[in-house]
Order: C-alpha cells, then sequence, then structure tokens
C-alpha cells in the first residue's frame, strides 16, 4: 500500500480521500424509502365470517410514527380476533404502525351506487409529517375486488 502512495503529491491525496467521503454520502445515505401495501383477502362479501373486512397493512422500510388510513366510502376497523373485539372507526382514522386494519363497506349506504372504491394509506413521521403515501384500489360489483397494481400485495397477509 505505501508503494501506491509514493511519489503521490498530498494534494492530489487529500482530494481522493473527499472523493470517496463525499460519494459515499451520497450512495449510502439517499437511499430511498419504500412503501409496499399488503392487502388481504382479494375478494370479500360482507357475508365472509373468516374476516370482517379487507385487511390492509403498510410496510415502511423507515421509522414511522404512525399511519392513516382514510377512503370516502366506507370505514375502517380494528379486529382482535383472539377476543373477538372490535372496534369501528370513521372514513378517516390514524393508528399505530403495527396495528392491523379492515376495510368495510358496513354502515356506508352511499356505498351502493359506487363501483371504485380508494383507500389511501399515509406514512407519517414525526409531527404528522407525511413520509409516502399510496393507494389500494377497490373494485365493487356485488362483491368487492382488490386490484392489481405496483407496491400492492394481494392475498397475503403481511406484517
Amino acid at each position: 500500500m505505501k508503494y501506491f502512495f509514493k511519489g503521490k503529491s498530498p494534494r492530489l491525496i487529500v482530494l481522493g480521500i473527499l472523493c470517496v467521503v463525499l460519494l459515499g454520502n451520497v450512495f449510502f445515505t439517499s437511499v430511498p424509502k419504500q412503501l409496499k401495501l399488503y392487502a388481504y383477502p382479494q375478494k370479500y362479501v360482507q357475508a365472509m365470517s373468516s374476516t370482517p373486512g379487507i385487511r390492509i397493512s403498510a410496510e415502511y422500510s423507515g421509522k414511522v410514527d404512525k399511519v392513516r388510513y382514510s377512503t370516502e366510502y366506507g370505514g375502517f376497523l380494528t379486529w382482535k380476533n383472539t377476543s373477538g373485539i372490535i372496534t369501528e372507526y370513521e372514513q378517516c382514522v390514524e393508528l399505530p404502525y403495527d396495528m392491523k386494519v379492515y376495510w368495510t363497506p358496513y354502515g356506508d349506504n352511499t356505498i351502493r351506487n359506487v363501483t371504485d372504491i380508494s383507500v389511501k394509506v399515509t406514512i407519517l413521521g414525526e409531527s404528522e409529517k407525511v413520509l409516502a403515501e399510496k393507494e389500494v384500489n377497490i373494485l365493487c360489483e356485488g362483491f368487492y375486488t382488490v386490484q392489481a397494481s405496483r407496491d400492492v400485495v394481494i392475498g397475503i397477509k403481511g406484517q
């Protein structure tokens, strides 16, 4: 190694070290955070006894404070399947990152005339800062079907 530096000017060595440090910061600290959504089951009807709705969960590669779920049609709920306790929420709710959330048409009479439903999932950091956002689209034709899209994994429970 000492032969490599022999005969090189100190300025050239310092410049080389500086380039390595600067490029290292660019390549190793600017990795974009990724948001992936999971939806389960792909097809849902209210008569199903195995699930109270379409479970939507988020997977984010950075630090998360909480997750906001919002929709114009239907609502959200959480379900503790060991005890059977269901908690209903309105069309917009902010919950802890690891909480299991279900979208459901339950209680929304305006949903009968709607065929396309969008559920927006927003990852929130400190001070309510929006870190990432994606949508799950649900088609309504007598039953509810999660539509395939980029970064939405269908039919897997996730988290």
